[in-house]
């Protein structure tokens, strides 16, 4: 089969962090035909690469950061536009990288540990159900050469995987931790006909 895990470059002015049209369509397309002949095909995407609560898409991954902005990496709703456009059927998993540098989740958990508002736990139940209750994205204005409507994105249950990693370390938390005891109780947080497929761990040779 094949896992998609298209990302940008250290280089804020590579071409290669900007998703070409060809590579988008490559991916869309391989991706159908592959799924056509029995194979499986799944994507790892980064947060802010699918982020269902967010009405934008771009194919440049030239974004900053909501807590970070000194941080250009970020993307847009790339891999939203390739649920929406080859249909979100066609991925048997999506496996969202909670672990991406400063991205919206780690901003939010470390806010609130400022401030003493939501736990983890808690966080992490919205952005789970974020994914399964889907959200409204502007492809049409947004991105208007790929041709597609505005319109709802969402991940079923059953496809979702919500990716981990041991975090920053001393690298000031650019890179979230989520303690396995918070993803227990945000589990149990969510109504079973919510819950994600499972979890899994960047990389294992860490873990």
């Amino acid at each position: 089969g094949i896992d998609w895990d298209i990302e940008g470059v250290n280089d804020l002015m590579s071409p290669n962090n900007v998703i070409s049209h060809a590579c988008f369509t490559l991916v869309g397309e391989l991706s159908l035909r592959a799924k056509a002949s029995g194979y499986v095909v799944t994507m790892v995407p980064p947060q802010s690469y699918l982020d269902l609560t967010n009405e934008k898409a771009d194919l440049s991954l030239r974004h900053v950061s909501e807590c970070m902005p000194s941080f250009h990496f970020a993307g847009e709703n790339a891999y939203a536009a390739l649920l929406a456009k080859y249909n979100a059927s066609t991925f048997d998993l999506v496996s969202v990288q909670l672990y991406e540098t400063w991205c919206k989740i780690n901003c939010a958990v470390r806010q609130n540990a400022t401030s003493k508002g939501a736990t983890t736990a808690q966080i992490l139940a919205d952005t789970i159900r974020s994914y399964i209750d889907g959200g409204f994205v502007d492809f049409a204005a947004s991105v208007p050469e790929l041709g597609l409507p505005s319109q709802r994105v969402s991940v079923r249950p059953d496809q979702l995987v919500i990716g981990f990693s041991f975090g920053a370390g001393s690298l000031h938390g650019r890179s979230l931790y989520i303690n396995p005891q918070d993803f227990a109780k945000a589990y149990a947080m969510l109504p079973a006909a919510l819950r994600p497929r499972g979890a899994m761990f960047w990389n294992l040779e860490l873990d």
